[in-house]
């Protein structure tokens, strides 16, 4: 008898303490391509420290991304990797708190040891690979590819020429360039992870074409934003997730 009042008592307590266990949390953080692997190891940080916290991680070229939320999708956090895409969706009454957060450098990288300059693009039946223009590092390299053209006529011309794919976003792109189905692509500083470091040769632009790409981040406004959106937003931002993001290239 005294064993099954026992066994009882113990139970009612473990349903006690299970009850007081915060529930668990999902946010869904919508996320452009270029910052997979450093969005991993501070959403990983950031569940450490919040162990109640589900943080979903949602990767895509930044347009994509903005016409999900516009849909309705559930986002939670949205992070661009330009100002465009953030900015509609301000302009949209769809962000609640925004800021930015870090800065990326656009590099060319090739597998072809003819591409030693930007301006080797131009060479006549080279394989160039872009990313459409919808997509931030499209827009970087239509900007840059006009830039080059107004002083050097022409150039625009032959590049267009030499394009053989356009791809839905930077990390598709670079994946065209390791797998040798291109010569050359623009893409970030921070897409240089040392699984492709080995595979490709990286070209810097010269300074007065060097393109700082800028991103920015924003609380999506729901019914009732989560608390625990505004923490991973404020974690991004402290010390401890810029030094993640620094080093993975950002600045």
């Amino acid at each position: 008898m005294k064993k099954w009042w026992l066994s009882l008592l113990i139970g009612c307590l473990l349903v006690g303490c299970s009850q007081k266990q915060e529930p668990t949390v999902e946010l869904n953080v919508s996320a452009a391509s270029s910052l997979q692997e450093a969005m991993q190891e501070i959403a990983a940080d950031f569940m450490e420290l919040y162990p109640n916290v589900k943080v979903q991680l949602n990767f895509g070229g930044s347009n994509v991304l903005k016409t999900q939320i516009v849909e309705g999708f559930d986002v939670d956090l949205f992070l661009s990797a330009n100002f465009k895409q953030y900015d509609e969706l301000v302009q949209l009454g769809k962000i609640e708190a925004g800021s930015l957060f870090a800065t990326n450098r656009v590099v060319i990288v090739t597998n072809n040891h003819q591409v030693q300059s930007v301006y080797d693009l131009a060479k006549p039946n080279l394989q160039v690979v872009l990313a459409n223009e919808s997509v931030p590092i499209g827009q970087y390299a239509a900007s840059i590819i006009d830039s080059i053209d107004e002083n050097e006529p022409g150039f625009k011309a032959a590049i267009d020429q030499n394009i053989v794919s356009r791809e839905e976003n930077v990390r598709q792109v670079l994946m065209k360039i390791t797998l040798n189905e291109g010569d050359a692509a623009f893409v970030y500083q921070t897409d240089l992870t040392p699984d492709v470091n080995d595979q490709v040769t990286v070209v810097y632009l010269p300074n007065e074409y060097d393109v700082i790409s800028e991103y920015y981040m924003g609380i999506i406004k729901q019914n009732e934003v989560k608390k625990e959106a505004e923490q991973l937003y404020d974690y991004i931002l402290s010390d401890a997730g810029q030094e993640v993001l620094k080093s993975y290239g950002y600045e």
